[in-house]
């Protein structure tokens, strides 16, 4: 009789814990795999095989001859420039529960970027807003602790956006010449991959 009455007490016990509903919320940081790369989102967990996620991603770049001036006091050649994606995310997992677990991600996200370059005698500044949607894949390892470590890439993205770019001929530190401008539009299918690190804490 004590032997059955252990097995229902380990029974109940394993049926209560498979029950214990999962973190609904969590946070992601990310981007370690990619210089100047900065990934951060709040991650909303449905179910054990789904999400919805708010993202934002920064990107940095900067590049520089040395010394920046040259003897007329010109700077030399140049480029930096920012980019930032903010949007939604919905997430397919494979399997749930603990373990690893395959992703498939559908995202739309508002962009913006700006950027800035000079060559001597050309100067060149660019700003754009625009819209971007897309997929990718992911690899999730999640532990009894709630913390999970995932790889993730982008695999196909389409990209829409409105640009205004100024730019002028010879830089003239004397007389400098009035600036072109430009407005217009570009769009862009790419694919591509670009694997980055990810730590996701569920609470």
């Amino acid at each position: 009789m004590r032997v059955w009455i252990v097995v229902a007490g380990l029974f109940l016990w394993n049926v209560a814990e498979a029950a214990e509903p999962m973190p609904h919320w969590g946070m992601v940081v990310g981007g370690f795999f990619r210089n100047s790369n900065v990934h951060g989102a709040i991650i909303h967990r449905t179910s054990e095989r789904s999400a919805w996620a708010m993202d934002l991603r920064v990107w940095q770049s900067e590049w520089r001859l040395e010394p920046e001036v040259d003897s007329l006091g010109v700077e030399r050649e140049f480029s930096d420039g920012v980019e930032m994606d903010l949007g939604p995310r919905y997430r397919r997992y494979t399997r749930g529960g603990e373990g690893l677990s395959p992703h498939v991600d559908v995202f739309a996200a508002g962009t913006y970027s700006r950027y800035r370059s000079n060559s001597y005698s050309r100067e060149q500044r660019e700003r754009a807003t625009g819209i971007r949607l897309g997929t990718g894949f992911g690899l999730e390892y999640r532990t009894r602790w709630n913390v999970s470590a995932a790889g993730y890439t982008d695999l196909l993205s389409f990209q829409y956006e409105w640009i205004e770019r100024k730019g002028s001929g010879y830089i003239n530190p004397f007389n400098p010449p009035p600036p072109i401008t430009y407005k217009g539009h570009r769009d862009r299918l790419t694919m591509y991959l670009a694997p980055e690190f990810e730590l996701r804490v569920y609470f």
